[in-house]
Parts: C-alpha cells; sequence; structure tokens
C-alpha cells in the first residue's frame, strides 16, 4: 500500500522552523498551503514544542490523507521530555503517511545541535536528510523545497 508524504521540519525550541516555513511560502506567515510540483501542499507550522503536542495529535486525526496526500508539519524532537509527545506525534503520523525528515541539525542563533541519538530515532521512522549549515530562511527554505521535490 503506497503512503501519502509528510515533509518534517525538525529541531528544537527557537531553532528556525517556522522561519524556514515562512521563507518557503514568500514571508506570508498565514499561507496554509503550498504549491510543489503540482501537489497542493498542507502546512503546520506549530510544532510540539510550540502548542500542546495534543493539538499536533488532533490535526494529524482530522486530516484525511486521502484529500491531503502530501502535508509539511514541525517537530521538536525531545524523546526525554514525555510533555512533547514526540513518539505519540510520530506513531500516528506512521499510520498516515510515510514520514520525511529535514533535520536542521544546528540552531539558527546558537551553537546547540540536535543530538545524534535523536536523528538515529528520527531514522527508525522514516527517511531523513540533515541539514548541517547556519544559513539564513532563505537558503534553508530553499534547500528544503529541494528536499521535498526530490522526494516527491
Amino acid at each position: 500500500m503506497k503512503k501519502e508524504k509528510a515533509f518534517i521540519v525538525v529541531g528544537h525550541s527557537n531553532w528556525g522552523k517556522s522561519k524556514t516555513l515562512c521563507s518557503l511560502t514568500e514571508e506570508i506567515w498565514q499561507k496554509k498551503y503550498i504549491n510543489i510540483k503540482g501537489y497542493e501542499i498542507k502546512i503546520k507550522r506549530m510544532s510540539n514544542d510550540d502548542i500542546s503536542f495534543k493539538e499536533v495529535i488532533d490535526f494529524l486525526n482530522k486530516l484525511d490523507s486521502k484529500k491531503n496526500p502530501v502535508i509539511i508539519i514541525t517537530l521538536c524532537p525531545n524523546f526525554v521530555d514525555k510533555s512533547k509527545g514526540t513518539i505519540e506525534i510520530l506513531d500516528l503520523l506512521l499510520t498516515k503517511f510515510k514520514p520525511y525528515f529535514w533535520i536542521l541539525k544546528k540552531s539558527y542563533n546558537s551553537t546547540q545541535e540536535v543530538k545524534d541519538e535523536e536523528i538515529d530515532r528520527l531514522r527508525k521512522y522514516g527517511c531523513v536528510e540533515v541539514f548541517t549549515k547556519v544559513d539564513d530562511s532563505n537558503i534553508r527554505a530553499k534547500e528544503f523545497r529541494r528536499f521535498i521535490e526530490n522526494n516527491l
């Protein structure tokens, strides 16, 4: 059975996930869809470090993957803090979509990095690409778009 696709921008709190998506949508924060290669892709900008993970779960539960076969979401890969619900989100995501993780390895404004252990755990759920540069959001958005186009 072919699964629909979820493209996930991964990073911790204040990492640049939302700004990357804003640049992807031509600086229009309110834009909920983007067309890439003929796909009308639904975007969920708020991640489990911005809102309750239950809100992310509700969003995924309400999604009809046949109507929205390709989505973009953001995720904080915090597997330690249970209040982030990372495992619950990933388990539900797998029931509807094939995950493609685009990981912002480094925070855009500090020396912090997503840990290799977190990346390894995400590899168990789906395809992973790690973006290691610390660039402005326009460059990140361009690279994320390339990742999406290559996997559609």
